[in-house]
């Protein structure tokens, strides 16, 4: 009665991983088929034709202006195991040919609803121009905070956004005039405004320190201190997050900045709960700026004096004459 037993469950199991593999590979060959016609194949369904073509259109206009092509593949549990998903999605990527000299450089998207998880895979040529890190911050920041109240398509929009913008940005040799985007991330989907319950700006004077967070508590010997109402917030979030560069600045003067640093310096802290979690720290004359966690902000030449003016209508100290100067 044992060994049939034993003999019924290998069986099974045989069956069990057949099937398994069966599906794999089933899943590969519709994957290469449809590669071919689409940059969004949605197996476990997350998204409305309508936002699979949104997906798909800003992609393809992507791969047009940069010759990088970027597929975005949901699998689902029957699909892949979750232990497999980086070795399964970078099959997929190779199927794709991803790496060729003949093809794009690409970047692989690989999203799974029920195993709750993601994977970017970069093909060897992007890896170039874009970091482990820089994609690692891009899925913790972009897409899984939005995956995480289950809207998929909203995270994966901003994600890719997010994506496109690194890699433009990373390829950009220069800082140029900037211009708002005519497709805005959106306020309450992005680290760390959609985290922040509250948003302060401070002035201060260097003199050594810098803006530092320990226990939820924001250390730093500040001059002036301004708690952002709701407009000034959303405002802040689009100098930081909705300019860009202005593609062609062959003909644009472009504004250059008193090259070293002046005081005083500025910081946006962002809390929840009354606790600090976020703070972005700039320098307006050398156009530096760090923040507490690996938070990157993109700024196009004009963002400055955006920041600058920002700062004055809020009432900030600056030093008002050298940068009215550089700003006209």
């Amino acid at each position: 009665m044992f060994y049939k037993v034993r003999k019924l469950f290998f069986t099974s199991l045989i069956l069990l991983l057949g099937s398994k593999a069966n599906a794999q590979t089933n899943v590969r060959q519709a994957f290469v088929k449809a590669i071919d016609s689409t940059h969004i194949i949605d197996f476990e369904r997350l998204f409305t034709p309508a936002q699979a073509a949104k997906l798909n259109e800003t992609i393809s206009d992507f791969e047009r202006e940069k010759h990088i092509s970027i597929c975005i593949v949901t699998l689902d549990t029957s699909q892949v195991e979750r232990l497999n998903f980086d070795d399964y999605t970078l099959n997929l990527a190779q199927a794709w040919n991803y790496d060729k000299t003949d093809s794009l450089p690409g970047i692989l998207i690989g999203i799974s609803k029920g195993h709750r998880y993601m994977r970017i895979q970069n093909s060897y040529a992007i890896e170039e121009v874009l970091s482990d890190a820089e994609t690692k911050r891009i899925i913790d920041h972009y897409f899984i905070p939005v995956f995480r109240n289950d809207n998929y398509f909203i995270g994966t929009q901003n994600g890719t956004l997010e994506l496109i913008r690194q890699l433009n940005r990373n390829k950009e040799s220069n800082l140029k005039k900037c211009q708002y985007k005519t497709e805005k991330l959106l306020y309450d989907t992005a680290y760390p405004f959609a985290q922040a319950d509250k948003i302060v700006a401070h002035s201060f004077q260097p003199n050594g320190q810098y803006s530092t967070i320990k226990k939820g508590k924001f250390k730093l010997k500040v001059d002036e201190t301004v708690a952002l109402n709701p407009e000034q917030s959303e405002q802040l979030f689009d100098i930081l997050f909705n300019l860009e560069p202005i593609p062609d600045t062959s003909s644009i003067q472009i504004t250059r900045l008193p090259a070293r640093c002046y005081i005083p310096h500025h910081t946006f802290v962002f809390y929840k709960d009354g606790k600090a979690f976020e703070f972005i720290e700039i320098c307006l004359r050398c156009r530096n700026h760090k923040t507490n966690s690996s938070l990157y902000v993109n700024f196009c030449d004009d963002a400055w004096c955006e920041l600058y003016r920002f700062l004055t209508d809020i009432n900030l100290p600056t030093e008002q004459e050298r940068m009215e100067n550089a700003c006209k």
